[in-house]
């Protein structure tokens, strides 16, 4: 069963991903300009907080791409963009992700409600190292700047 689903992930990121499309995650790890922020709250409720890594990530790539992690896994969106007019654009476009088995299970469920809103984000506010993405639906999420690479 556990084959099959991957299966069925790898051929959905296939079918959907443009050919060469590279996620903003793989970009940043290679330390390309953007910024790497830690989600800290999804609508009032807070992040769990067990270990060092946070149970979901946003990367804000220069080129306007997006990308992250959710709990143990990574990934993103080809469609995806963020403007520096504060908005969001294609935003109903896929999302991907591996699919590795994580641990935690509360991190997994916070981090996918986060993912959640992204898909229905409409703009974005920076106060010094503070992140607010707001959705259509009017849910929020708070984040805080973890890195910057100019």
């Amino acid at each position: 069963m556990i084959a099959g689903v991957l299966a069925s992930v790898l051929a959905l990121a296939t079918a959907v991903a443009p050919v060469g499309a590279a996620h903003a995650s793989d970009r940043m790890s290679n330390r390309m300009p953007g910024s790497r922020w830690e989600v800290l709250d999804v609508d009032g409720e807070r992040a769990p907080r067990r270990s060092k890594a946070p149970a979901a990530t946003l990367f804000m790539v220069a080129d306007g791409t997006l990308g992250g992690t959710s709990e143990c896994n990574s990934g993103g969106s080809a469609y995806m963009r963020w403007t520096k007019a504060g908005a969001f654009t294609g935003t109903d476009g896929p999302i991907i992700f591996t699919a590795m088995g994580c641990p935690v299970k509360d991190g997994t469920n916070f981090a996918a409600r986060f993912w959640q809103l992204m898909g229905n984000a409409t703009r974005w506010e920076r106060a010094g190292k503070l992140l607010t993405i707001r959705a259509s639906d009017g849910t929020t999420a708070q984040l805080r700047l973890m890195s910057e690479v100019r």
